[in-house]
């Protein structure tokens, strides 16, 4: 369950960052915006990369 959670949470803030950088986008707000949108998908990308590492050591 902690597995799934973690995952679930690691997509979560990647969605969440999508969702700031194609408002910043749709909205024709400047290139900060849309650079902090992008920060959440580099964290979550990390979050998942490394919670897919776990499962995957602690299936071994």
């Amino acid at each position: 369950m902690n597995d799934a959670f973690s995952l679930s949470i690691s997509v979560g803030i990647i969605a969440f960052g999508f969702c700031i950088a194609a408002s910043a986008i749709g909205a024709g707000s400047s290139w900060a915006w849309v650079l902090t949108g992008l920060l959440p998908v580099i964290v979550g990308t990390i979050s998942l990369y490394l919670a897919i590492r776990e499962v995957n050591v602690a299936a071994d």
